[in-house]
């Protein structure tokens, strides 16, 4: 019986040690790993992609790559405090459909503007088929937006729709 205590006692004390030492190990390859490893930079520098309107209806592309352009408008009648009145206004708008296509509420530019460039005129004119509420005036306004030109399918990602240029 003293043979079997003394037997699992010195397992134990053999797996003890066995259990020290592979923490000595690892410990001591981490404080060398960590000691002699330097610190990786990862420089990451997003691009910058945003529009303007101009005000020929065109709209450029002020962004560092090229980009995908879409603008909506927006026909109202304004009075001179900015107050909208409550009836949209009856208009012919004229787009120029060679380079820009009508989808839903948006008008998308056929192909990407490279940086510094402009789009063509979006619209070419408008005329008030109604009159206008005394007061009131005629307001159009282009809301625009640009997104990154590559890769392609970040476009139909994000608008849901390809551009016909390509």
């Amino acid at each position: 019986m003293k043979k079997r205590y003394k037997l699992r006692i010195q397992v134990k004390l053999a797996l003890v040690a066995i259990l020290l030492s592979l923490v000595c190990v690892v410990g001591t390859t981490l404080a060398y790993l960590l000691d002699t490893s330097s610190a990786v930079t990862n420089t990451f520098n997003p691009a910058f992609v945003d529009c303007e309107v101009q005000s020929d209806s065109s709209i450029k592309n002020i962004s560092d790559i090229d980009a995908y352009i879409r603008a909506d408008v927006v026909v109202t009648w304004k009075d001179a405090q900015k107050n909208i009145y409550y009836e949209k206004p009856e208009v012919t708008l004229l787009a120029d459909d060679a380079n820009w296509t009508k989808n839903g509420d948006y008008y998308y530019y056929n192909g990407t503007v490279s940086p510094g460039n402009s789009t063509s005129a979006l619209i070419k004119s408008v005329e008030a088929k109604s009159t206008a509420p005394e007061g009131y005036t005629l307001s159009v306004e282009i809301i625009a937006e640009a997104i990154q030109g590559d890769p392609e399918a970040a476009v139909q990602e994000a608008w849901g729709y390809a551009p016909a240029g390509n």
